[in-house]
This record gives C-alpha cells, sequence and structure tokens, in this order.
C-alpha cells in the first residue's frame, strides 16, 4: 500500500514538472543578438537611404559654394590726404571653410594722374611675398605708390590677387577704388563714381 502511494506521488511531481515546463516563456535573447547596425538598416530601407543620399549632396554643394566665395575689400582708417596710399586696404577672406593659401596681393593703378595729365598709368604693384588668408580672417595690405594727395587730381585702382583654394589656383578681378576729390579732404571710395565709370 505504501508502495502504491509513493508512485501516485511521484506521478503528479512528474506531472507537475511536466506542466510547468510546457508553460515557461521562450528564452530570452541576448540585447546584442539579432541587432542590426544603423548602416544595414539604412541601407534595407530605401526613404533612409534617400534622406542620407540627400544630406551628403547638400553638405558638399555647400562646401563647394562656400569655396567659390571671392574676398572683400576695405580702405582702412580715415585718409587725410597728405598721401595718396596714407592707409592700407584690408583684405577679408569671405569663407568659412577654406584658407587662401600663397595670396599675391596686387595694386592695379588705372591712372594715377595731376592735373597737368602727368602720372601713372596701367601699373600693377604687388606686395612683398606671399601670405595665408585664413577663413574669415583679414589681412592689411598697403600700396606702395608713394604719391602726394594734394598733386592728384585723378585715381583709379584696383585691389586684385591671385591665391589657391586648396590646391586649385584662383584669381580675384579686384575691388575698384576712385580717388574722391570732392569732399572736404580727398580720399579712395570704393567703386567708381556715376558719370565717371572706368
Amino acid at each position: 500500500m505504501s508502495d502504491s502511494k509513493e508512485r501516485r506521488r511521484e506521478h503528479r511531481r512528474l506531472e507537475r514538472e511536466r506542466k510547468a515546463v510546457c508553460q515557461a516563456p521562450p528564452p530570452v535573447q541576448s540585447s546584442g543578438s539579432g541587432r542590426k547596425s544603423l548602416s544595414r538598416r539604412i541601407l534595407e530601407s530605401p526613404p533612409a537611404l534617400l534622406l542620407g543620399v540627400l544630406a551628403a549632396v547638400i553638405a558638399l554643394s555647400q562646401a563647394w559654394h562656400d569655396s567659390l566665395h571671392e574676398p572683400d575689400v576695405n580702405l582702412v582708417g580715415s585718409p587725410t590726404g597728405a598721401q595718396v596710399f596714407e592707409y592700407p586696404f584690408a583684405v577679408k577672406n569671405n569663407s568659412v571653410l577654406f584658407a587662401m593659401r600663397d595670396t599675391h596681393i596686387f595694386c592695379g593703378i588705372v591712372a594715377l594722374l595731376s592735373s597737368t595729365g602727368g602720372g601713372i598709368r596701367n601699373l600693377s604693384v604687388t606686395s612683398n611675398g606671399t601670405a595665408t588668408i585664413n577663413p574669415d580672417e583679414t589681412v592689411n595690405y598697403g600700396c606702395s605708390v608713394a604719391t602726394a594727395g594734394s598733386a592728384l587730381a585723378t585715381g583709379h585702382i584696383r585691389i586684385w590677387m591671385k591665391y589657391k583654394t586648396l590646391f586649385f589656383p584662383r584669381t580675384f578681378e579686384g575691388t575698384k577704388f576712385t580717388w574722391y576729390t570732392k569732399g572736404p579732404v580727398p580720399q579712395w571710395i570704393k567703386g567708381t563714381v556715376v558719370g565717371d565709370e572706368w
């Protein structure tokens, strides 16, 4: 009799264990298994791939556009009129990404004429050596021509330069300046005067 009870208890225990195994949840995979990499998910998702290509194209076009920025040239200081080139010209690199390397700055004299018509025509004076103008930085360039402001009746110059963006040679055609004598003090003004275009 005792053996029969023992067998029934063992049978019930085995039945309970079998039911517990059948009702157990499936094993959980580790966090790293089965997870696709970001690049794989992008490649398998056409919208994500299209957005990635579009972002790359925009970045490249922005860099190309930035490389095409031309420098800006302005006169530094307030001339007294004693000398034509009393103050230097400020040359600014307008690119925010690329330096202007091996920069040669030229003072292109179209005409520096006295009231009698004598003077200098069609001459370019270059800077001594070359300069590197870093992104968004400014260097000052003095046009080394000694001419008294009081003796000058007509003045037309063009500040131009040659430089490299990355390894590509470029030429900036220049900014025009006109010697303006109708104010209280003769001085250079940027651009040309209406009626006196050149």
